[in-house]
């Protein structure tokens, strides 16, 4: 059963199931399931919140302050720094309209949490400032990074 469950594995890099779970289940393992439990539980948080860490620290999000009367249209909560760096988060995706300072061109680029803490930005653009319209590249949540140039 150890072999084929090792097999499994190596065939299926995802595998949820490890060949050590069965060896420690048939032995005095059972003691021991409390602590893997933990760990496998404390290391999915640290993967998904990996994300939100990674996308706070490409703004400069000591110096922005939340600011959701920018979004014109949508839904999506703000935080920005007018003129510098406009951090959204869309709970649902969708199309948001956001009010940015006039003068700068701005880069954007769209990060989607549910990649976890080996995701990248993706669809990223120019734009000029006013009120922009701005399309989540896919559904569930997302964030937006506006970067003054």
């Amino acid at each position: 059963v150890v072999v084929s469950l090792a097999m499994l594995r190596h065939h299926f890099l995802r595998l949820p199931v490890h060949p050590l779970g069965y060896a420690l289940a048939t032995s005095y393992g059972y003691l021991l399931w409390g602590p893997f439990f933990t760990v496998w539980l404390i290391k999915s948080l640290v993967v998904k919140l990996g994300g939100a860490r990674a996308f706070m620290e490409s703004l400069p999000f000591w110096e922005m302050e939340p600011n959701n009367a920018l979004v014109r249209s949508g839904k999506a909560f703000c935080l920005a720094k007018p003129g510098t760096a406009y951090g959204l988060y869309l709970p649902a995706g969708g199309t948001v309209t956001v009010n940015l300072a006039p003068g700068p061109a701005y880069d954007y680029a769209w990060w989607n949490p549910a990649n976890g803490k080996d995701g990248g930005f993706q669809g990223a653009g120019r734009t000029q400032g006013g009120a922009q319209h701005f399309t989540a590249p896919g559904p569930g949540d997302w964030a937006l990074r506006i970067v003054g140039r």
